[in-house]
């Protein structure tokens, strides 16, 4: 659903697609780019405001359910000042990031490289790169780790001399 004039939407080749994604733009000058090689579940992008950016590096992964927007929609106001209090922010998602069922970015960002967004969680600031990052709202629980679709490692990890 498009309103809004001198848009881009980008949405790349994908290695695995299950289900179709809604793309919102509702502002003029707005980019949303879906890059190659990702899977998609499902999911519902919204970009809210003027000269909004949406960024996903390639290889990302999409669970079903996911959920992310640029902007709260609507705008908060200081009673006396009149100064807008929430404004927009541009995402940006590295390569090989994977957004667990559920997961929901709300003017998150950026999310690093090789992260995982557990199943459930709410992102509303940065992921650094190779994180898991989980809960309500999410927090990094776990750094150093990297992911794979498969369930067999197709990298090679390091045992422990204690195994």
């Amino acid at each position: 659903r498009i309103k809004g004039n001198n848009f881009t939407v980008f949405i790349g080749r994908m290695d695995r697609w299950r289900n179709r994604i809604k793309v919102t733009v509702k502002g003029d000058n707005c980019l949303f780019h879906l890059g190659d090689d990702g899977t998609v579940v499902g999911g519902e992008f919204h970009l809210s405001e003027d000269r909004s950016l949406m960024l996903f590096g390639d290889g990302c992964m999409f669970a079903d359910e996911v959920y992310v927007r640029n902007s709260d929609g609507h705008g908060v106001f200081d009673s006396q000042s009149g100064t807008r209090l929430n404004s927009p922010r541009d995402l940006v998602v590295g390569p090989r990031v994977w957004l667990a069922q559920r997961a929901m970015l709300l003017k998150a960002g950026p999310i690093g490289h090789d992260s995982i967004i557990g199943a459930g969680s709410v992102v509303t600031g940065s992921v650094p790169s190779n994180s898991i990052a989980a809960g309500c709202p999410a927090h990094v629980m776990r750094t150093g780790v990297t992911w794979d679709r498969d369930l067999a490692p197709t990298i090679s990890y390091r045992r422990s001399s204690a195994a």
